[in-house]
């Protein structure tokens, strides 16, 4: 009985080290965005007084940057699938607009977002593709959806 008291008493501790070293990761990605947002509004001023569009290229890399390492935090401080989802679709954004992707390239990204979003559903409601909607009211299907708007919040 002693052992099973031990390994209990490890796996909380186990619990409470990898929570603690989350916030600190957390605070690492937080501190990341405060630096990129300082050399984004810097790249802005030179952008006003000297616009090109490799300049603006650059400064909306940054941005989206920013917008990826929010997403992340976010996730950090609280995981959920809809929030892998985001972080996964701004990734994804984030490449289509900053690199030269041709239109096949595009067409993949577009296809594996509806496939992540549909995998994110599924997970969070394995029945939902396989229920009847037939016999239901129109009613039910509407409340029924509205819930599938907010997926692991």
């Amino acid at each position: 009985m002693e052992k099973n008291d031990f390994s209990k008493k490890l796996l909380k501790a186990g619990g409470v080290i990898a929570h603690i070293l989350e916030i600190v990761m957390a605070l690492f990605v937080l501190f990341a965005i405060g630096v990129q947002l300082v050399r984004v509004c810097k790249e802005m001023y030179f952008f006003v007084v000297d616009a090109e569009s490799h300049k603006f290229l650059e400064m909306l890399a940054n941005i989206l940057v920013i917008v990826v390492g929010i997403e992340f935090f976010a996730l950090l401080c609280k995981p959920s699938v809809s929030r892998v989802f985001e972080v996964i679709v701004f990734v994804l954004a984030r490449h289509m607009i900053v690199y030269e992707t041709s239109a096949l390239e595009d067409l993949l990204v577009v296809i594996s977002i509806v496939i992540v979003g549909l995998v994110s559903i599924w997970i969070k409601n394995p029945t939902h593709f396989f229920k009847r909607k037939k016999d239901m009211p129109v009613e039910e299907i509407r409340e029924e959806l509205k819930g599938d708007d907010e997926l692991g919040d």
